[in-house]
């Protein structure tokens, strides 16, 4: 304790001291330590202004965050908890965006592999486009037989005409049948 006392103001070994920098020291050289020590007195004084104006963003982005809670009805913990929850929502999802996802993979693989090594497999029950298909046919063949029957019962009608019909109507069918298959 008695070394620390000799630091004290008004000690004699700090007198001595302050007597050796008045008496020794040049200007030049108080010039110089107070040029060599200028920079960065400035850069302290910036950092601490640039800290500081952190601080006072921090301190009113905590205001304003405390306000909002307050006037919402919640508190810290409950909306921790709201927090937490959503987190487990949004976890959950993203389990449900994979598994669906893998799904449409696995589906996806399956479809091109029946396509590309797959054989046709014969259908069990007839599409909407076979029935009407075989309707049209049904209708066509009914008309026919009955335009056939009526050239040939009609007064002044032979079985002859009826014939010329029936080659009439089966060419007809021909280039109808013709004008199908290059549509389908």
């Amino acid at each position: 304790m008695a070394s620390n006392a000799k630091c004290l103001i008004n000690s004699n070994e700090t007198k001595t001291f302050n007597d050796y920098l008045n008496s020794c020291r040049k200007p030049e050289d108080t010039t110089r330590a107070n040029n060599f020590f200028s920079e960065s007195i400035i850069n302290y004084k910036s950092i601490f202004q640039g800290l500081r104006a952190q601080y006072t963003d921090l301190i009113t982005a905590a205001n304003s965050q405390n306000s909002i809670l307050s006037l919402s009805g919640n508190t810290t913990p409950g909306v921790d908890t709201q927090i937490e929850g959503l987190q487990k929502k949004k976890e959950k999802l993203k389990q449900e965006i994979q598994h669906y996802q893998g799904t449409s993979e696995s589906s996806n693989r399956m479809f091109l592999e029946d396509i590309m090594h797959g054989t046709p497999k014969a259908e069990m029950f007839p599409s909407l486009q076979d029935i009407s298909l075989g309707l049209f046919i049904f209708g066509w063949v009914t008309i026919c037989i009955i335009l056939v029957l009526v050239r040939w019962k009609s007064p002044g009608g032979t079985w002859r005409a009826g014939i010329f019909t029936l080659i009439l109507l089966i060419l007809v069918t021909l280039c109808l049948y013709a004008l199908l298959s290059s549509v389908v």
